[in-house]
């Protein structure tokens, strides 16, 4: 889905890890996200890919679901007491948009406890 924001990106200039894929009818030539803030360092760029740029997940956008951190909270309660333990952690990353630093709570992974 990333993959044409990416090519796109590439073709200004914008150094773009390269992951590829040894997968059998994989993309050989799979690309991974800049290692910069693009927004900052190629703003440029970023307006110009702008529309080819994937949209962050609705759920996790608070003023779509203003509920999402409660019910998550309350999912990774359910799930710890089921036995199933796991442990909620912040996913810092660089090249985050305006909306993801103003509202940190939508970069969320989860780790699975040993």
């Amino acid at each position: 889905m990333s993959q044409g924001y990416f090519q796109c990106l590439k073709s200004y200039g914008v150094r773009i890890g390269e992951i590829g894929s040894k997968v059998e009818g994989a993309d050989p030539d799979l690309l991974a996200w800049p290692g910069v803030d693009v927004s900052v360092e190629h703003p440029d760029a970023e307006k110009k890919c702008l529309g080819k740029k994937p949209l962050p997940p609705a759920e996790t956008d608070p003023e779509r679901n203003p509920n999402y951190m409660s019910d998550y909270a309350e999912y990774i309660q359910c799930m710890n007491e089921k036995g199933s333990k796991w442990t909620p952690f912040l996913m810092v990353r660089v090249g985050t948009t305006k909306r993801a630093r103003r509202h940190p709570e939508t970069l969320i992974r989860l780790t699975r406890s040993a």
